[in-house]
């Protein structure tokens, strides 16, 4: 988050005719708004069907992993 701070935040993906789709849910995204600036995110996908923690992540192989940039205006 633009004050330093983490958000951790897990979900499942869909596979459907080669396409992935991760879809972030509302509750998750008022975490991100919490704070206006720029957040440098990373999308991590895992090969496993396990529970994953923040503390566990790095213990799977990973599939992907996707940086991506979100933008929160003042008001948003």
């Amino acid at each position: 988050m633009p004050n330093g701070s983490e958000v951790f935040i897990t979900g499942f993906t869909s596979w459907d005719n080669h396409n992935i789709q991760v879809p972030i849910y509302q509750q998750n995204v008022k975490k991100m708004l919490e704070a206006e600036g720029s957040f440098k995110c990373t999308l991590t996908i895992l090969d496993t069907d396990s529970s994953v923690t923040r503390s566990s992540y790095m213990s799977y192989g990973f599939l992907t992993v996707l940086p991506f940039t979100v933008i929160v205006h003042k008001g948003a």
